[in-house]
């Protein structure tokens, strides 16, 4: 009777009858015999092909109990282990499978290394994904953590909540570093709730807030939970129509802001009344930024220890914008943009410390007789006033030997005292002149001029071969948006820079390097009078070459 159950339940095996061969395997257990271990392992391939791994490993160790010295169960269980994933076990039953095949038996011992090959090559892939999502920083110590975060915030200020949702750990380690929460910026979205968080993380000790315009869409916001900010703490503090006078009076804490670097405000008029503002005061203060979108008055200020000065937008009368520059000795940037002027004073500054100077669209420009030596960057935009030309005049006659950048863009100024700032720029590298006509084409003459010793001049140590260019270091030049520049100076200029080397003579030939730089950018983008079949040559010359000519609305690059 076993037997024939048997049988038929090997038929519906075959045919993919899972549940009728169960059945019939079950019927055939219920009489003992000799074969019952087939019938038990019989029965576990079906319950492995049910998807019901656990009872197939039941059959697969009772088959083991009713036959050891056979492979049938063995090799039953190894194969279910494998599908349960555990591999190590798997493997184990195909090691004793192994051991118990007779040596005639080629196919199941070829199908047992096949499985075996599987197992493993499981195995090697758990441990590759194993380590791919290994949390290693839950093993650094959690200074470096620190360290390694605060890298990773710098760029974006609200990185540590996406770190905090990493792994549990990072989020224990992150939650529970002051220092990775000492930036706040309040916007629109729920400022109270946020800036209850960031100041409990951060121990109250804040060193940057933000408080963007959106926060005053806020209904009811006055600044709730910065009460408990440590205000003495804060560097950096950056305000958008926020009466942070106000608050701070009410929280009797004005005057704790006593290590500010950095103050960014909207309100001009509102700067006296912090400790920084105030004059003679003992103040850190190095970087002031005033944007007003009301044209706000710039109000005199007497802080010493300012490095930079940028005013956006705001109405400075002269004589107060004077005092700010005469209390200022140490100014390193002016940036100036939207700026209007009443009237311009004749009065003397010495901006002795001076690298940076941005103009753009000032009304009028202020000129002064100004002095700044230490002048390395200078940049002016969209300005239509005959100042410019008169600040161009009054810098080449105070000849800034450290000038490296010289912009000039969308302004109304006159060739001559460019072209006399550029003969005496020995250090200049940058030269931007774009969207002006007739300028370019002059300083492109100008620059594509060589100095050459007269014949009978001689050094005691060498003797100069080649010519020697106006702005020997110049490298990188953008003479965008000028329709009157051409292409034959545009080659003067690059051969004038093409010197390789010099032939110096003491004593014997020795060559040497080049004093002078190579072109190494070239920017000349809607320039039509360019003739592009010189374009390949350009750029065989220098490294960098952007021409994008202009036809009708289409732009188009040659």
């Amino acid at each position: 009777m076993s037997r024939k159950h048997f049988q038929t339940g090997l038929t519906y095996y075959k045919e993919g009858e899972y549940q009728k061969a169960l059945q019939q395997f079950t019927e055939a257990l219920k009489h003992d015999g000799q074969n019952k271990y087939l019938i038990l392992d019989s029965r576990s391939a079906v319950y492995m092909k049910l998807g019901d791994t656990k009872e197939a490993l039941k059959d697969a160790k009772k088959t083991i109990e009713v036959a050891p010295d056979r492979w049938q169960g063995y090799a039953r269980a190894a194969r279910a282990f494998f599908d349960a994933k555990k591999l190590d076990a798997s493997l184990t039953m195909v090691s004793l499978a192994l051991d118990r095949l007779k040596e005639g038996e080629t196919q199941r011992r070829a199908s047992l290394y096949f499985l075996r090959s599987e197992v493993e090559a499981a195995k090697l892939e758990t441990e590759r994904r194993r380590r791919l999502f290994t949390d290693h920083m839950g093993k650094l110590p959690i200074e470096l953590f620190s360290e390694i975060a605060k890298m990773v915030i710098q760029d974006n200020k609200t990185t540590p909540i996406t770190l905090s949702h990493v792994s549990r750990h990072w989020r224990d380690v992150v939650h529970n570093l002051p220092q990775l929460w000492d930036n706040l910026i309040l916007t629109r979205r729920r400022p109270m709730q946020k800036a209850k968080v960031w100041v409990e993380r951060s121990k109250g000790k804040i060193k940057e807030l933000s408080i963007r315009a959106s926060a005053m869409e806020v209904p009811h916001w006055t600044g709730d939970s910065l009460e408990t900010l440590a205000w003495d703490h804060l560097h950096v503090f950056k305000v958008q129509q926020w009466d942070a006078v106000a608050f701070l009076r009410y929280i009797g804490k004005l005057d704790a802001l006593t290590n500010i670097e950095y103050f960014e405000t909207d309100q001009p008029n509102s700067i006296p009344a912090f400790p920084f503002g105030k004059e003679e005061a003992d103040t850190k203060l190095r970087h002031l930024t005033v944007i007003s979108s009301s044209n706000n008055v710039i109000t005199p200020l007497a802080v010493r220890s300012l490095a930079t000065l940028t005013l956006h937008n705001v109405y400075a009368p002269s004589q107060n914008f004077v005092d700010v520059l005469k209390a200022s000795p140490l100014l390193e940037s002016i940036t100036l943009q939207n700026v209007s002027f009443d009237f311009v004073p004749d009065q003397t500054l010495d901006l002795l410390y001076l690298k940076y100077l941005f103009l753009k669209a000032l009304i009028p420009i202020a000129i002064y007789d100004v002095r700044f030596p230490a002048l390395e960057v200078l940049r002016i935009e969209s300005n239509h006033s005959a100042g410019v030309s008169q600040l161009l005049e009054r810098l080449a006659a105070t000849r800034p030997t450290h000038l490296t950048e010289l912009a000039l863009c969308s302004c109304l100024c006159s060739p001559e005292p460019v072209v006399a700032l550029l003969r005496i720029s020995t250090n200049l590298q940058r030269l931007e002149i774009t969207n002006i006509s007739r300028l370019a084409s002059l300083a492109i003459e100008a620059l594509a001029e060589t100095y050459s010793p007269p014949a009978n001049s001689s050094t005691d140590s060498a003797t100069l071969q080649r010519a020697s260019p106006i702005c020997p270091k110049l490298a990188h030049v953008d003479f965008s948006r000028c329709p009157d520049v051409q292409t034959g100076p545009l080659v003067r200029l690059i051969k004038s820079h093409r010197s390789t080397d010099i032939e110096r003579i003491v004593g014997g030939e020795e060559r040497i390097p080049s004093p002078w730089s190579e072109i190494l950018s070239l920017k000349i983008d809607e320039c039509p009078q360019v003739d592009s079949a010189w374009l390949p040559w350009l750029r065989q010359r220098v490294p960098s070459v952007s021409c994008v000519y202009m036809k009708k609305n289409a732009k188009y690059r040659a």
